[in-house]
């Protein structure tokens, strides 16, 4: 037998079929995160933690109202930079206000002593849209009586009523997922 042929019932070689070659397919996710990093460092950001953890790191409140525009660092540098926030007109008394702790809570992310100071711009915060949370599901009358008969033994009437309102809110959210 010839090397790469195989051999049939018969005793006869086959000729191997030709091999294939083929390049493995390219993630989406990978070069759009390349392109993504590539971007933001054009604008100032070295990493996308900063603005895809802006809530986290200002908080609900001042998130709703402040963008991250960029990280400056000087030259050679890898500490000292200052974190340019776009605000808008009244959010920028509480960033002052709280500048202590966004400051703090940016370090904890990217390192001690990367970012030093904050800059305001005053400007328009393009709002983000949310969708809105669906509602509970309803629980079926055989759920509800199942809640109503295991608290029927407390005797303290609020204490039960609030426990049947946890139960019935752990119940919904169990079957919400």
């Amino acid at each position: 037998m010839r090397k790469g042929g195989r051999e049939d019932k018969t005793g006869a070689e086959e000729p191997e079929p030709p091999r294939v070659f083929r390049k493995a397919p390219i993630r989406a996710a990978a070069s759009a995160d390349r392109l993504a990093r590539l971007i933001a460092e054009k604008r100032g950001f070295p990493t996308l933690t900063i603005a895809r953890r802006w809530r986290d790191i200002a908080g609900e409140a001042l998130a709703a109202h402040t963008q991250p525009m960029s990280l400056t660092l000087p030259k050679g540098a890898s500490e000292g930079g200052t974190l340019t926030l776009k605000a808008d007109g009244g959010a920028a008394l509480l960033v002052q206000h709280h500048q202590r702790e966004i400051i703090a809570r940016a370090n904890g992310l990217l390192g001690p002593g990367v970012v030093a100071a904050i800059k305001l711009v005053q400007g328009h915060v393009a709002q983000e849209v949310r969708a809105p949370k669906p509602p509970a599901p309803r629980l079926s009358a055989a759920e509800d009586a199942a809640v109503t008969a295991s608290v029927a033994g407390v005797g303290d009437e609020a204490l039960r009523d609030g426990l049947a309102r946890l139960m019935r809110h752990a119940v919904a959210d169990t079957k919400r997922r």
